[in-house]
């Protein structure tokens, strides 16, 4: 039944689309998380001796990248449309094959920048366990400044060598 749904499925599409399948470390963040949340709030000490446990555990498993999980994407492209139509497109494309999807009972969830930043990473560097969208949580893009700056004086230094300096303004 799912293989038939997922034929008519793909039969349906009249644009082309690029499957892409990956095998990740198991991501234990999310629920290390929940748990810590509740572990604060936990009254009885067997239960919360049991979580702190638990919390070892699935630290472990994530930091020993013994276990992998298989995950596939689709890729949906659009070509030569300008930026606003193409993202039109590209929102009906995705939501047409969303559908199709479900109605072959298989989840399909459009991905964040964020995620998308995370998974060519994953592509181009298989053996890093940092994503690029933790560092940017944590402010490693605070020092970056963007925009148009004027160069507003240049101070030079004596004729012992000393660098020329710029500051910028904007």
């Amino acid at each position: 039944m799912v293989e038939n749904a997922l034929m008519a499925a793909c039969q349906g599409m009249d644009f082309p689309v690029q499957f892409l399948c990956t095998t990740e470390v198991v991501d234990t963040r999310v629920a290390i998380a929940e748990l810590y949340s509740h572990i604060v709030k936990e009254t009885s000490d067997v239960r919360r001796s049991y979580a702190e446990v638990l919390l070892s555990y699935l630290d472990t498993l994530m930091s020993q990248r013994s276990v992998l999980v298989r995950r596939s994407y689709v890729v949906v492209g659009c070509d030569g449309e300008p930026y606003e139509k193409a993202r039109g497109i590209l929102e009906h494309r995705a939501a047409s094959l969303t559908g199709a999807m479900s109605r072959s009972k298989v989840t399909a969830v459009a991905l964040s920048s964020d995620e998308i930043v995370d998974l060519l990473h994953h592509l181009l560097n298989r053996n890093s366990a940092v994503r690029p969208s933790d560092l940017v949580n944590a402010g490693a893009l605070d020092l970056c400044v963007s925009g148009k700056g004027v160069l507003v004086g240049v101070q030079e230094g004596g004729k012992t060598g000393s660098a020329a300096g710029a500051v910028l303004a904007g």
